[in-house]
């Protein structure tokens, strides 16, 4: 949360460095540590299709940002 609130109001080009290093540490850490969490928690016999479905949204997630992301690539500005 701390970094899309640095991304949110980022003035200029190193505080969106920043902001966009926090995230990425954040997002980082929840992508190792949620499969484990799954894995122990989850009955035996759905371990494995809850992982996948963490594994399909997050992929599924990255996709949709990439197509926003080339669709606002060329609108002046850029995501401003």
């Amino acid at each position: 949360m701390a970094g899309a609130a640095v991304l949110t109001l980022a003035p200029g080009y190193e505080v969106l460095v920043v902001g966009r290093f926090t995230v990425g540490v954040g997002v980082g850490i929840a992508s190792a540590v949620v499969p484990v969490y799954i894995c122990e928690v989850a009955p035996m016999h759905q371990r494995g299709r809850l992982t996948v479905i963490n594994t399909v949204c997050v992929s599924t997630g990255q996709l949709c940002a990439n197509v926003i992301d080339a669709l606002l690539g060329n609108v002046d500005q850029g995501w401003r």
